[in-house]
């Protein structure tokens, strides 16, 4: 700790196959700036250059050279020469400039945030140091950006879901992430060996700063994107702040439904942060220690500066040389009351200033997207199949427009957020209304949106038929034009639209992308991918042949081959070993549409000698 040694920073030069060189003595205005939305730190500094004085050391240094700064023998830089300029400037950072410099492809599905920055750095080729827990799941496709880009977008996200911050550095173990500190540290300076060290904050150079609302908000709606649609998943306000202020609205938007638990402390803790007025100081000149780095925290007494209270320090410049190691500082308050709190202190009005009003309405499955025909959107749903029931209490034989119902039009009942009139097509029960669409023409109480899952009441034409069917999980289509999503025909002018496609490299292709598992065999991804696109009445997260045919076996919806003659849409079966899309059928073979077949999508004709057996997802 500083409080034990005076400061003595050398500058160590280190080339391959030469003994490391103590250069400080030929560097002056060293300086070390580390800034916290950076992800690498500066060093700069100035070399004397005399090309006609034959006693001015040499030193050549030029870019990849390395350098460490070193105090009392403790690292607290390493990096590498970027830039040299010709009147002897150097500019030098620490390995995390690295993760500015390569531009990445990168995609997951519902991955944990920290297993998603050590996929960044792996394709980076940057090393992990350490990585604290970040459980909140990702889903994300990043083409042609860097890879402190996506930490810096991960981490953003992790701060809304849980309320903490984050930093990320990189040392010589590698990168480094971990939350941000909020207990103040002691920071001392020792500025001869016969003068006791002293708390740093207790002598300050000149202080400038403001506060200001530039950046605050007082209102908070999180929303979603999904084909073209828009989706608003909660939002939280501040009366108080709004009267005071004026209305100030942040959009954050999110591309994965974390349900709706996540999604009311995400937009909690979004406006928790951003309605507060900014305090940002600025200290130009204050004694050195190494301990003081961006992020940590500092606690101060000097209400006569503006400074009382603990601060954040954003960006720190340590200045090594002339007048021994000082520093400058930029800081921002961390205990600040809500906006509207600001100068009040009757309980009442702090107590209005930080009663927020909050709504959590859910979201859609936005990893299912558009159904790549109609025009609709997929989302979870369970169905519950009803009858009308002639009493009061259950609504009568009438929908909630007043009309009689009548079950041979085909009308559902849907959460208040799908208008009436919208087309609902059934997908994934296993049951025979899969492919069916139903129009929203009723609502009710309990018909709501849950944990991003879409409740929908399906009209039956008899209580027998609405006893048999029940309550089903599955998927539905929101939208669109109804009559052909989720039909045989649509899921084979998919399929043959695809044939031609190659593969890019072994097993490289955009089926497993799109599924979260590139690189391995994937005839049953094209498969999925094809009933994704199309609404197929088909499970879209499967990998393996025999889980899908396993999910058939299991509905009554699977046929041995010799015995039965498939028909188009059904899904051809070779043991566990290849699947494909039958698009036409003889009296001894049939016609398929397969992935993966020579390292492509190819139409191929199979003799029923070469096939297991049918998955009949059309009954």
């Amino acid at each position: 700790m500083a409080a034990g040694y005076v400061d003595e920073h050398k500058l160590v030069l280190y080339r391959d196959g030469a003994q490391p060189r103590d250069i400080t003595a030929f560097a002056s205005d060293m300086t070390l700036t580390d800034d916290l939305d950076t992800l690498a730190a500066e060093l700069t500094f100035t070399t004397f250059i005399s090309p006609w004085d034959k006693y001015t050391p040499k030193l050549a240094l030029a870019p990849g050279d390395k350098v460490r700064v070193t105090n009392q023998g403790k690292t607290v830089f390493s990096g590498v020469i970027i830039t040299v300029t010709l009147d002897g400037g150097v500019t030098a950072y620490d390995r995390g400039w690295y993760l500015n410099k390569s531009e990445i492809v990168l995609q997951v599905n519902n991955l944990a945030a920290d297993q998603v920055i050590r996929k960044a750095c792996a394709k980076a080729g940057v090393t992990v140091g350490k990585v604290c827990s970040l459980p909140t799941k990702i889903t994300q496709l990043w083409t042609g950006s860097t890879p402190s880009d996506i930490i810096s977008d991960v981490l953003d996200t992790c701060t809304s879901a849980t309320g903490k911050q984050y930093r990320h550095r990189v040392d010589d173990s590698g990168l480094q992430v971990e939350a941000l500190p909020t207990a103040p540290i002691k920071a001392f300076h020792k500025p001869a060996k016969n003068i006791a060290a002293f708390d740093i904050t207790w002598a300050l150079g000149q202080v400038s700063g403001e506060d200001s609302i530039e950046d605050t908000y007082n209102a908070v709606v999180i929303a979603a994107e999904d084909d073209g649609k828009a989706y608003i998943g909660a939002q939280a306000s501040n009366a108080a702040s709004i009267k005071r202020y004026g209305f100030m609205q942040h959009i954050e938007t999110v591309t994965e439904n974390p349900g709706t638990a996540v999604l009311g402390q995400m937009v909690k803790n979004l406006l928790k942060n951003a309605d507060k007025v900014g305090q940002t100081r600025s200290i130009s000149e204050i004694w050195g220690c190494d301990e003081v780095q961006s992020g940590v925290v500092l606690r101060f007494n000097s209400p006569a500066f503006g400074i009382k209270g603990n601060f954040r320090i954003t960006r720190v410049e340590h200045h090594y040389g002339g007048a021994g190691h000082t520093m400058a500082l930029e800081i921002t308050a961390l205990e600040q009351v809500r906006a509207a709190a600001e100068g009040k202190t009757d309980a009442a009005a702090i107590k209005a200033a930080s009663t927020d009003k909050v709504q959590v309405f859910g979201l859609p499955d936005l990893s299912g997207g558009s159904d790549g025909g109609s025009g609709g959107t997929i989302v979870k749903a369970l169905f519950t199949a009803y009858y009308p029931a002639n009493n009061a209490l259950e609504g009568g034989y009438l929908d909630a427009q007043g009309n009689r119902l009548d079950p041979s039009k085909h009308t559902c009942a849907a959460p208040p957020s799908v208008p009436f009139g919208t087309k609902i097509t059934v997908r994934d029960t296993g049951t025979s209304l899969d492919g069916m669409t139903y129009t929203v023409n009723d609502r009710g109480g309990a018909i709501q949106i849950k944990n991003g899952v879409y409740h929908f009441d399906l009209l039956m034409s008899s209580n027998a038929e609405c006893n048999r069917w029940g309550r089903k999980n599955g998927s539905a289509i929101i939208g669109g034009s109804g009559g052909g999503s989720g039909s045989a025909v649509s899921f084979i002018n998919t399929a043959l639209g695809e044939v031609g496609y190659k593969e890019s490299g072994k097993d490289i292709n955009k089926y497993g992308q799109w599924a979260g598992h590139n690189g391995v065999a994937w005839c049953v991804y094209f498969v999925c991918w094809c009933a994704y696109k199309s609404g197929a009445p088909i499970p879209t997260s499967y990998g393996y042949v025999g889980d899908m045919s396993s999910y058939f076996k299991s509905r009554g919806k699977y046929k041995s081959a010799g015995s039965y003659k498939p028909k188009a849409g059904d899904l051809m079966i070779q043991g566990d070993r290849h699947i494909g899309i039958v698009i036409s059928a003889g009296a001894s073979s049939c016609e398929t549409v397969e992935g993966n077949y020579s390292n492509s999508v190819k139409r191929v004709t199979r003799s029923y000698a070469e096939i297991s057996g049918f998955c009949t997802p059309w009954g």
